[in-house]
């Protein structure tokens, strides 16, 4: 499969984003030791995602509910967006929207949102856990988990039925559940955990990965109080309750119109979706089948957050979403592409490329020994070989005063 191109960093115009979101976004970087606007914006979407959860609904049916992943390396203040949340939540007096830090089962997940049905999961080390429920062997009680995750992700605008036990009172149902997830996770650990059953199953595509930026550089942040125009937009939220008496148990959204100029984006973006799917060797079927889903659900929180009271999917709204959907899911079509593996043999081409690309294109022989010191000598040559034979590098061999020195490059 061809190599996909990156689209690079995450664009900065995208950051801005009007009302609440916007202000979080703003509290978040001024109070972070390390700040980290991609990550402040992912942690914003998932609060002003279940502030509005179980409130409001677009023409056709969308919720607020999304996955939002935000990765950066170890020390780069990955914590910090999560702590903001909380504490916004929890001084509006809405610590309830929040739900357990972990995930013990499939079982306890369910009753957490049978509990809770507007519900914002904030997970550390999400890569770790990705990888330990992907095998069943490792964690069985934890399986079971991705496949609640994936159907209450399709569920917000429906009924969710649990597992069929045969004591009837364990079997649980929910009435338009709306979960929201914000997880971080180091980059290793969530690009390892990729798999191509974890790309094809859908569980990845449901996923909105925020990549952030190498450590930031440190500055001194006081710690502030949340601004009270935050906890003002929050409370209103948690006091907003559209429908009848029994909008608790049976919520009746209240319907968030569209304007024309954004039903032309969002039809920019699904012709888009549909010329990759035509392609015959689409290996991100499964990511470009969610960018229009995901779109339409990111326009609704950027609505809510803009204008609360009165809240407009616009031209602004749909503009910004449908580039966000676009962006992200060509990004993980790149990183899919270089991490998913075929086998071990794969996985080593897989490293080999990735070490030489990091080295900026080319690397010598004796330092790319060094970073594969996992492999044998003879399992690193044969994987440079093949490499070689199918065109994906070369030898650059290069005059010294004594032996010539030989390194490889991508082609």
């Amino acid at each position: 499969v061809e190599r996909p191109p990156d689209p690079g960093p995450f664009p900065e115009r995208l950051l801005a984003v009007p009302g609440l979101v916007g202000d979080v976004i703003a509290c978040n970087l001024a109070t972070a030791t390390r700040p980290q606007p991609v990550l402040a914006l992912a942690a914003a979407i998932g609060l002003q995602a279940v502030l509005a959860a179980r409130k409001v609904r677009d023409e056709r049916g969308n919720r607020t509910n999304l996955y939002c992943i935000g990765v950066a390396p170890s020390g780069a203040g990955k914590d910090h967006a999560r702590k903001v949340n909380k504490n916004i939540l929890f001084q509006a007096g809405l610590n309830h929207l929040e739900g357990n830090e972990d995930i013990a089962s499939d079982a306890g997940l369910v009753a957490a949102v049978e509990h809770q049905p507007a519900i914002l999961f904030q997970l550390d080390e999400f890569g770790r856990f990705l990888r330990t429920i992907g095998d069943p062997k490792r964690a069985p009680h934890l399986f079971n988990v991705l496949g609640a995750l994936m159907k209450l992700f399709s569920s917000a605008d429906t009924v969710f039925r649990g597992k069929a036990y045969a004591e009837r009172k364990r079997n649980k149902v929910v009435d338009q559940p709306c979960v929201s997830v914000y997880g971080t996770t180091v980059p290793e650990h969530f690009f390892e955990s990729l798999t191509g059953d974890s790309l094809n199953d859908g569980f990845i595509a449901r996923l909105l990965v925020f990549e952030a930026d190498a450590t930031p550089p440190r500055q001194r942040a006081e710690q502030q109080n949340v601004p009270q125009s935050i906890l003002e937009a929050a409370r209103w939220w948690g006091d907003f309750k559209p429908g009848g008496n029994l909008r608790v148990e049976h919520p009746e959204p209240l319907v968030v119109p569209c304007t024309d100029d954004a039903g032309e984006r969002f039809d920019q973006l699904a012709a888009t979706v549909d010329a990759e799917l035509a392609k015959p060797d689409a290996g991100g079927r499964s990511l470009w089948a969610r960018a229009e889903e995901k779109a339409c659900r990111l326009a609704l929180i950027y609505a809510c957050s803009a204008n609360r009271e009165a809240p407009q999917i616009d031209a602004d709204a749909a503009c910004w979403a449908c580039d966000v959907a676009d962006y992200l899911t060509r990004r993980m079509l790149f990183v899919a592409h270089e991490w998913v593996a075929d086998g071990l043999f794969d996985a080593r081409q897989k490293k080999v490329l990735r070490i030489i690309r990091q080295a900026g294109g080319q690397i010598g022989r004796r330092e790319l020994s060094r970073r594969t010191q996992s492999l044998t000598q003879r399992e690193r040559q044969e994987v440079i070989d093949n490499l070689i034979e199918t065109d994906q590098i070369e030898v650059v061999v290069t005059p010294t005063g004594t032996r010539p020195k030989v390194s490889y490059a991508i082609r």
